[in-house]
């Protein structure tokens, strides 16, 4: 796991023991871990640069909006707009408290 995965997923983390959501949030990652894991082509495609920001985003709305956790999705297009989406599975793998990362970062979105 990398450090931004560390960061990241401990950030989520610790936002979903606050809100009481862990296991829903980390059985949803787990799901679009998944997701991902078979359509290849769909990460890199919210990965690809010469798609604007705004299709990106709502391509994620589109799939998870309605249907997963909204922390979650927001996360999921926060590492979209910081081009980290590589790290989505390592950030899954975070799964403990010990981060000192804020949750601000989500709460922004």
């Amino acid at each position: 796991m990398t450090e931004t995965a560390r960061v990241y997923g401990g950030s989520l983390y610790e936002l979903a023991a606050e809100e009481h959501l862990e296991e829903e949030i980390l059985s949803e990652m787990k799901e679009i871990r998944a997701l991902f894991r078979e359509n290849p082509e769909y990460p890199r495609l919210l990965s690809e640069p010469s798609m604007p920001r705004k299709e990106r985003i709502g391509l994620i709305d589109a799939a998870f909006g309605s249907q997963a956790e909204p922390y979650l999705v927001n996360f999921i297009k926060l590492l979209c707009e910081k081009n980290l989406l590589r790290e989505f599975g390592g950030c899954r793998k975070h799964s403990s408290a010990d981060t000192t990362q804020p949750t601000i970062l989500l709460r922004q979105l």
